[in-house]
C-alpha cells in the first residue's frame, strides 16, 4: 500500500503535464482509480512497459530506470539491424548507469596511462621550441597540473629558452619536476647575446638519479647530455642518455654533426648498451648520413608544414608522435613522444623445442644394436667411398632415432634453471587463491611457493654439486654463474697502433698467402714418397679418440652428434677404422665429411636492436 499511496499523492497533487509535439498543448492527464490498484497490484519489472512514460519517471517508478533504458536499447538495436543484435544492442549498463561499451579503449595514450610513470620501459618525452622561457613558466605550469600528457611526461625538452646567468632556476621549478637542468647561451664563445639556450626538466616521480655527461656551447651548436638511471628499467638497458640540441638556422652543419658525432662515441665507451637519444631543434640538419643506426621517430610538422624538432635514437620504434598545440606564441608545435617499445622479455616468444632424452636404458640399448651389426655387410655391398660413408651415417642416425627417445620442451624468455615444475603449480595455485580472494588459502600457498623456492634452490645447488664431483667443470661453472647472477664478460677487441692502411695491407697478404705460392711441384713430391709407404690406423687410436669427443660440440651436416660417438665409441671403432683406413689408400676424403654448414659471424648488437 506504501507505493500505490505515494504514487496516488504524487499524481493528486502535481499531476502531470504531457507536450504534444503534434498539437503543442499541454493537459493535465488524469488516471482512473482502477488503473492505479491495478498498477500496484503488478511486479514493477512485469508492468514498466505499460506505465506511460510521464508516470513512469516520478515517485518510485523512477528506480526502473536502468531497466527501461536497457529494453530501449534492446528496440533500436533490432529496429535499425532488422532484428538482429547490432552495435547499439552490444552497450552494457554500468553502476552508475551509464552507457558504455564492451572492453576497454585501446591506443598509446590509453595503454601509457594504464603503465603508469613506475613503469615505463622509455621515458615519455615533451619536446618544444618555446621562444623564450620567461612569459611561458605559467602556462607551462598549467599545462603539468590539468593536461595529462604534460603531468606524466617523464622528461620535458625545451629548446630557446633565451634565459641568462642572472636568472635564478627557481623562478621556474615545475611542480613534480626536479630544478631545471640548464644551459644557457654563453655570448663569449658564440658571439650573439640574444636568444639560444637548452633546457631539460626530469619528473621526480620517474628518476631521482641525474648525471650531466656533457655541455658544448659553440657558434654551431648549443648542446646538453645526461645520462638517467630510473627507478625502473628492463634488463637489456643499464642506463638512458638524453642529448638536447639547438642548431642555429645559419651554423655550420658540418661542424655541429661533428660534435654530435663525437659525444655518440664518447657516450658508447661508457656503456655500449645503453640507449642513446637525440633531440631538439636541428633546423634541417639531418643525421642520417653519419649516424646511419640513429633512428628519426618525430612524424608530425613541428613549424609551417615541416619538420625542423626531431628526435633520433638507437632504437627501433622506440617512439610515436604526437603534435600538440605550442606554448605561448611560439611558431614551433610541441610533440608528444609517447614510447612503444616493448621490453626483450614481452618481445620473447614461448620457444618449444624437441631434445633426446640420453637414458641409461636408452645408451645401453643402443650399444647392444650395434654389438649386433654386421659391418661386414656394409663392406661388401658399397664400392665406393662416398657410398659406403653414406650408407655407414645413415644407419647410425636411424638407430638413433628409433632408440633414444625424445621429448618437447617449452623454453620462456624468463625462466631460471632452478625453477622446477612443482614450484611453478605452486605458483599457479598462489594465483588462483588471489583471484578468488580467499584469505586463508592465501597464506597457505604463500607457506607453500616459499617451501617449493628453497626445494628447488637446494635440488639445483645439490645438482651442481654432483657434476663438479663428476668432473664435469663446464655444466658446474655455468650453475655456480647462475646461482649467483654472473653474466659473461664481453670480448673487447683489441686496438691496433697501426693506421688503417697498413692492417688492410697486412690482412690481405694473410688471406692471399696461398695464392702468391704455387704447391704442385711440393704436392708431387709428397706424393712420391708417400707412395712406397702405407699409413696404418690403429683400432685403439680411433677408440680413444671417439672417446674423447665433446658433447657440447653441434652436429655437423651427417646429423651425427658428439654425444653418440662419444657413448657408442667402443662398437663404432670398428667400421670407423675400416673407413679411415680405406681413405688414406685411395688418397680421398668422403664427399659427406667434405659438407659443412656455414653461418655467417654478425656484428654484436646490443639487447634493444635484437628481435
Amino acid at each position: 500500500m506504501d507505493l500505490f499511496n505515494t504514487l496516488l499523492m504524487s499524481m493528486l497533487t502535481f499531476g502531470t503535464v504531457v507536450n504534444h509535439r503534434q498539437t503543442n498543448v499541454s493537459q493535465r492527464l488524469q488516471y482512473s482509480r482502477d488503473f492505479l490498484i491495478q498498477c500496484n497490484g503488478s511486479a514493477p519489472q512485469t508492468f514498466c512497459n505499460e506505465i506511460p512514460p510521464e508516470i513512469r519517471r516520478c515517485g518510485p517508478f523512477s528506480l526502473n530506470r536502468q531497466t527501461e533504458m536497457e529494453v530501449r536499447i534492446r528496440e533500436r538495436g533490432s529496429e535499425v539491424y532488422g532484428g538482429r543484435r547490432g552495435p547499439v544492442a552490444e552497450l552494457r549498463m554500468s553502476s552508475a548507469g551509464r552507457v558504455r561499451k564492451r572492453g576497454r579503449r585501446g591506443g598509446v595514450r590509453r595503454r601509457l596511462r594504464r603503465t603508469g610513470l613506475r613503469r615505463l620501459p622509455l621515458p615519455s618525452i615533451i619536446l618544444g621550441n618555446v621562444q623564450s622561457l620567461r612569459n611561458k613558466v605559467d602556462e607551462l605550469q598549467a599545462n603539468v597540473k590539468f593536461i595529462p600528457e604534460f603531468k606524466n611526461a617523464c622528461i620535458i625538452a625545451l629548446t630557446e629558452t633565451w634565459l641568462k646567468e642572472h636568472d635564478p632556476s627557481q623562478d621556474f621549478e615545475i611542480d613534480g619536476f626536479d630544478q631545471p637542468i640548464r644551459l644557457d647561451r654563453d655570448a663569449q664563445l658564440t658571439g650573439k647575446t640574444q636568444g639560444g639556450g637548452v633546457c631539460l626538466y626530469v619528473n621526480s616521480r620517474w628518476c631521482k638519479t641525474i648525471i650531466v655527461r656533457e655541455s658544448i656551447c659553440s657558434p654551431h651548436i648549443e648542446l646538453l647530455s645526461i645520462s638517467l638511471r630510473p627507478f625502473y628499467l628492463p634488463r637489456e638497458i643499464p642506463q638512458i642518455f638524453i642529448t638536447l640540441v639547438y642548431i642555429h638556422p645559419r651554423a655550420n652543419l658540418t661542424d655541429a654533426v661533428t660534435e654530435i658525432t663525437k659525444l655518440v662515441h664518447r657516450l658508447q665507451n661508457i656503456s655500449p648498451d645503453a640507449p642513446h637519444f637525440i633531440l631538439g631543434d636541428f633546423n634541417m640538419c639531418s643525421l642520417k648520413k653519419d649516424l646511419g643506426h640513429f633512428y628519426q621517430y618525430v612524424s608530425c610538422p613541428t613549424r609551417h608544414g615541416k619538420i625542423l624538432d626531431m628526435c633520433y635514437g638507437t632504437v627501433k620504434d622506440a617512439y610515436k608522435s604526437y603534435v600538440m598545440p605550442p606554448l605561448g606564441s611560439s611558431d614551433h608545435s610541441c610533440v608528444f613522444l609517447a614510447p612503444i617499445y616493448q621490453s626483450a622479455l614481452r618481445r620473447g616468444k614461448v620457444e618449444r623445442k624437441e631434445v633426446s632424452v640420453w637414458t641409461d636404458d636408452a645408451i645401453k640399448e643402443l650399444n647392444g644394436c650395434f654389438y649386433s651389426t654386421d659391418w661386414d655387410v656394409f663392406k661388401d655391398s658399397c664400392t665406393d667411398l662416398d657410398e659406403l660413408t653414406f650408407t655407414v651415417t645413415s644407419y647410425i642416425k636411424f638407430c638413433e632415432q628409433m632408440i633414444i627417445p625424445t621429448k618437447t620442451i617449452t623454453l620462456y624468455p624468463n625462466n631460471k634453471q632452478w625453477v622446477s615444475r612443482s614450484l611453478k603449480h605452486a605458483l599457479n595455485k598462489k594465483k588462483i587463491a588471489f583471484q578468488q580472494n580467499d584469505i586463508y588459502k592465501k597464506r597457505e600457498t604463500q607457506r607453500l611457493v616459499k617451501n617449493e623456492i628453497k626445494l628447488a634452490k637446494s635440488q639445483f645447488k645439490d645438482k651442481v654439486e654432483d657434476q663438479l664431483k663428476n668432473g664435469n667443470a663446464y655444466c658446474a661453472w655455468r650453475g655456480i654463474k647462475a646461482m649467483v647472477g654472473m653474466s659473461d664478460k664481453k670480448k673487447s677487441v683489441a686496438a691496433y697502433d697501426k693506421s688503417d692502411s697498413d692492417v688492410a695491407e697486412e690482412l690481405n697478404q694473410f688471406y692471399s698467402r696461398f695464392d702468391s705460392h704455387e704447391f704442385n711441384d711440393d704436392l708431387a713430391e709428397f706424393r712420391i714418397e708417400s707412395e712406397g709407404s702405407q699409413i696404418l690406423i690403429d683400432e685403439i687410436d680411433v677408440w680413444k679418440t671417439l672417446e674423447q669427443m665433446s658433447i657440447r660440440k653441434s652436429q655437423g651436416p651427417d646429423c651425427i652428434s658428439g654425444r653418440l660417438l662419444k657413448n657408442c665409441a667402443l662398437f663404432l671403432t670398428t667400421i670407423f677404422t675400416f673407413i679411415f683406413q680405406r681413405s688414406l689408400s685411395e688418397r680421398k676424403v668422403p664427399g659427406i665429411w667434405k659438407e659443412s654448414v656455414v653461418v655467417p659471424d654478425q656484428l654484436q648488437k646490443s639487447p634493444l636492436q635484437r628481435g
